[in-house]
């Protein structure tokens, strides 16, 4: 939908204004030019062009100096009806037009093809007149100015040709064109009609002339009095009343009957376009063709690169830029460095020498060098977590959170450790991230914490050098567990006793009476089971941590296998074990 506001500068009071009209009749263009001002109207030029003399067209508009050139459709091409209009302001009444023409034109007919507006009369008390038109079918004829030309249609040129009272009429036949068009007003009644009848020979014509006319007569009544000669190749008939108010106005110009049929529509069309304001001038403003859009850089672009040509000289200039460019900015950098270097040297003239240069920077690389003490810290949080609570991984690295997973026999294991890493001074901003129950009973757990001080020392933690874990986990009588079924010596020495048998006898008694240390209970020794064949299917199926179990289970199986060839079979499962591990995903 368009809507206009405003109005057009030949409309303001005492502006002036030159309009060139364009019409084409059988094989000739008619093009006349009318000058407004002051409220004054004047034809300046008229002539007959050949049709399609596009140079000779141009060459008109150009000497004439016109601000617009209005180009006029064949009514036979053109659908039309009169409407009534709300009485408003100029540009509240073009909307109001615009809006029932987008309503009730066909919808082929696309927007720039469309016209509406208010014409001459009165439909009643508060209202108005108002025409809306739809250009249907492809033009034939080419583009003269492309950015001052604007169509309109044959009835519209009519509609002005009719006096600017309340009443005319008028009527437009071209044989050649097959374009009838009448338009009349009379107070509240009015008629706009475009009839189209091609290939009509000059009797048959003429007929068709007056049956359109009969038709109009019975449709309005007596008061419609239009008659006049249909004359060839075109005739245009005015009502007495509007061919006077005409020829009077024009009367150096207008010379007879045979100068309107020739250019009259096209005088319509200029004298209509002049004076319209905003209201009218949706009827003036068709436009052949849909007005391109600008178009973005990136797409003009792009057009432009789609040539071959153009893409080969982009490519090269590329390629040399490419070449050039890091050249060019590798010498400014250098540039660049020796004024530093220059500046640097005079700075320290005469302050240090190059060896304590040379000392001083051997003292930097070794700061850039330092790393994390990794056993430290590791050592470090093994003593934040108490006993009870299993380490399954620890991911740290420089400059990132420190990671641990693991299970812990119950949820206040895991607090604890998080509070210890916060208060030891070492690690900051601990966290217990995520915890789940599994079926044992147990609590998987994940802890995170920050590095704050790497090299200080670690405050709170256990320490494992007096109470070994042993001792915390099964009491005093680990105490001293040095390994082995023989268990250790718990008392006693190799002195001389009684007599060598004595002493023998005793040392025997204290080996193998004293208390063996087993992990649980001292009449209890370890059994290791031996697990059954993992197939290749039940490997590919295991998680990275599953996996590892396995190696673990299978790595102390093997060692008490009672047969050499389960030993080499659980050393072959490890083996397998460990390569899906490496490759398998997951912490």
């Amino acid at each position: 939908m368009s809507r206009l506001s405003g109005t057009t500068r030949a409309s303001e009071a005492g502006a002036k204004s030159r309009v060139g009209a364009l019409h084409r009749q059988g094989e000739k263009w008619r093009f006349v030019v009318v000058d407004q001002e002051n409220g004054r109207r004047r034809v300046v030029h008229a002539e007959s062009i050949g049709f399609g003399d596009v140079a000779a067209a141009r060459a008109a508009v150009s000497r004439h100096k016109i601000e617009r050139l209005i180009r006029v459709a064949p009514a036979a091409r053109t659908v039309c009806r009169l409407v009534e209009i709300p009485t408003g302001s100029a540009a509240e009444m073009a909307n109001a037009a615009a809006l029932l023409a987008e309503a009730q034109l066909p919808g082929a007919a696309p927007a720039h093809r469309r016209g509406a507006g208010v014409v001459g009369g009165s439909a009643g008390p508060g209202r108005r007149n108002g025409l809306i038109l739809a250009w249907i079918g492809e033009s034939d004829e080419p583009v003269i100015d492309a950015a001052r030309e604007r169509w309109t249609s044959e009835i519209v040129a009519l509609s002005a040709l009719v006096s600017d009272g309340a009443s005319g009429q008028a009527l437009y036949a071209d044989r050649a064109g097959g374009s009838i068009a009448v338009f009349a007003v009379n107070g509240s009644s009015s008629v706009a009609r475009t009839m189209r009848e091609h290939d009509a020979e000059p009797e048959a014509w003429r007929s068709i002339v007056d049956h359109a006319v009969d038709e109009t007569r019975g449709s309005l009544g007596s008061w419609f009095d239009l008659s006049g000669e249909v004359r060839e190749p075109a005739s245009v008939c005015l009502s007495a009343e509007s061919r006077r108010a005409l020829l009077e106005e024009f009367s150096a110009a207008a010379r007879g009957d045979r100068w309107l049929d020739e250019y009259g529509v096209a005088l319509g069309a200029a004298l209509g376009a002049g004076r319209a304001d905003a209201s009218a001038m949706g009827l003036y403003s068709l436009a052949s063709e849909a007005r391109r859009q600008r178009r973005s850089a990136v797409a003009r672009g792009l057009d432009w690169l789609s040539d071959p040509a153009h893409a080969i000289g982009a490519a090269i200039g590329a390629l040399l830029l490419a070449l050039v460019l890091p050249i060019g900015m590798n010498a400014v950098r250098v540039a660049v460095l020796n004024g530093k270097l220059a500046s640097i040297d005079r700075q320290l003239e005469g302050r240090e020498s190059a060896s304590e240069l040379d000392l001083r920077s051997a003292f930097l690389d070794e700061l850039v060098k330092r790393r994390w003490p990794m056993t430290k810290l590791l050592s470090d949080l093994g003593g934040a977590l108490g006993v009870g609570m299993e380490v399954e991984s620890i991911t740290m690295d420089r400059g990132t959170r420190v990671q641990v997973r693991g299970e812990a026999k119950s949820l206040e294991l895991a607090n604890k450790a998080v509070a210890t890493l916060n208060d030891s001074g070492v690690f900051t901003n601990a966290q217990l991230m995520q915890t789940r129950s599994t079926e044992g009973g147990k609590l998987e757990y994940r802890i995170e914490a920050e590095v704050l001080r790497p090299f200080a020392a670690a405050r709170g933690i256990e320490d494992f050098s007096d109470d070994t874990l042993a001792v915390r986990l099964y009491g005093e009588r680990a105490r001293g567990y040095t390994g082995g079924s023989s268990g250790a010596v718990a008392s006693g020495d190799d002195g001389d006793g009684d007599g060598g048998g004595s002493s023998s006898r005793s040392r025997t008694r204290e080996r193998s009476g004293g208390p063996t240390f087993t992990g649980e209970a001292t009449d209890r020794t370890e059994t290791v089971e031996v697990p059954a064949a993992l197939t290749d299917a039940e490997i590919e199926a295991m998680t990275k941590l599953d996996a590892m179990r396995e190696v673990a289970k299978r790595s102390r199986a093997a060692s008490a296998a009672a047969t050499e060839e389960e030993r080499t079979r659980l050393r072959d499962e490890v083996n397998r074990l460990r390569e899906h591990a490496r490759n398998a995903g997951g912490a």
